[in-house]
């Protein structure tokens, strides 16, 4: 997943991307393709990886080929994928884009089962958005949130807290709302 979060018209940065040494994406214009700060998401099936190296290139056409935050998810064959490892430890990504416009996506990582609810806080610690995501098994996953409140309405501009709280664990970062 990657998002355009600084140009505001199209052709301003354009990029090609490898990954492993074939090109997957050619002129890539994250903007004119899905605005800015909107994720893009970008599947690549089929990727052999060696010596336990990922190989990507973010190749510049025009600009720069700047990237802040990248996620990067095993999928699968269905085949022989009995031995899939579970992760290590719980753990709560920072947001990306942030600061962000529009939708911003939270990466969290759970060892075990848990339950899971993410709440979102004003700078005065008021409960400004509530989400019960119930229970979930051990993997990784990505909860997009889209500014707005419990109520629907697009928040206000300005600096906001998350949780992500399990039965046992709890963790709170920062993130930034850009209207």
């Amino acid at each position: 997943m990657m998002a355009e979060n600084y140009f505001t018209a199209p052709g301003k940065r354009i990029y090609d991307i490898a990954v492993q040494g074939t090109t997957v994406e050619k002129d890539l214009d994250l903007f004119a393709k899905v605005g800015k700060g909107t994720q893009y998401q970008k599947a690549v099936p089929n990727v052999n990886v060696t010596e336990g190296i990922l190989d990507i290139h973010f190749m510049s056409q025009v600009d720069n080929a700047l990237i802040n935050g990248i996620v990067i998810s095993y999928l699968g064959t269905g085949v022989n994928d009995t031995h899939q490892n579970m992760p290590a430890r719980w753990n709560i990504g920072q947001n990306f884009p942030n600061p962000f416009n529009g939708a911003t996506v939270i990466p969290y990582t759970l060892s075990g089962d848990d339950r899971i609810t993410i709440n979102f806080y004003d700078a005065l610690g008021r409960n400004v958005s509530h989400h019960t995501l119930g229970e979930q098994h051990p993997g990784e996953y990505a909860f997009r949130w889209d500014g707005k409140g419990s109520s629907g309405t697009a928040l206000a501009s300005g600096v906001y807290y998350y949780t992500v709280q399990g039965m046992r664990q709890k963790a709170t970062r920062k993130l930034v709302l850009l209207q």
